[in-house]
């Protein structure tokens, strides 16, 4: 592998791991999966060797992680009735939370039309999670400001929500 050279063709226009400076790199795995995939999640080596490979039934939704017990808590991006709900909606839509195994084996699943970003695994077995809400409109109304013409689908916030280990909302 050769040394970082920003400076050179190859390097700007090659995807993957093009370059390593082993003095620099942090030692452990990378999580990655590719933004517009179909739902693999790679777990590359420093080498950007591919040591474990998840194939899950949702596009990315922004964020996943590994949890201390070695499975993977992951946003899958759900194309339902609320995808074009606003602009840019589909960019940071997320709708599935899940848990899966080292196999693949979907061990815990919540969806939330309304989640986006980011959530965690709780542990008492349920997730907190990020959520966009439609302001209502008598709250609405009294909020100055904003970007003309763009209230068609109302005014919308986001909330914070805790799900226990059957789904229920258990706080937000």
């Amino acid at each position: 592998m050769s040394r970082i050279d920003q400076q050179t063709r190859q390097r700007i226009m090659r995807s993957g791991l093009t370059a390593l400076d082993r003095d620099l790199a942090s030692p452990g795995l990378t999580l990655y999966a590719p933004m517009f995939g179909d739902g693999q999640v790679y777990l590359l080596d420093v080498d950007g060797v591919e040591v474990h490979r998840w194939d899950l039934p949702y596009p990315p939704g922004l964020y996943g992680y590994l949890l201390p017990t070695g499975n993977l808590f992951y946003m899958g991006k759900v194309k339902d009735d609320t995808w074009d709900r606003f602009p840019l909606w589909k960019r940071f839509k997320g709708g599935a939370m899940m848990e899966v195994d080292w196999d693949g084996n979907v061990l815990w699943e919540h969806r939330d039309s309304d989640h986006h970003h980011d959530a965690r695994r709780t542990a008492s077995g349920g997730a907190i999670y990020l959520a966009a809400e439609r302001v209502p409109d008598s709250i609405a109304d009294r909020v100055r400001g904003g970007v003309p013409d763009s209230a068609d689908n109302g005014m919308w916030a986001d909330v914070v929500i805790e799900v226990d280990s059957n789904g229920n909302r258990i706080w937000e």
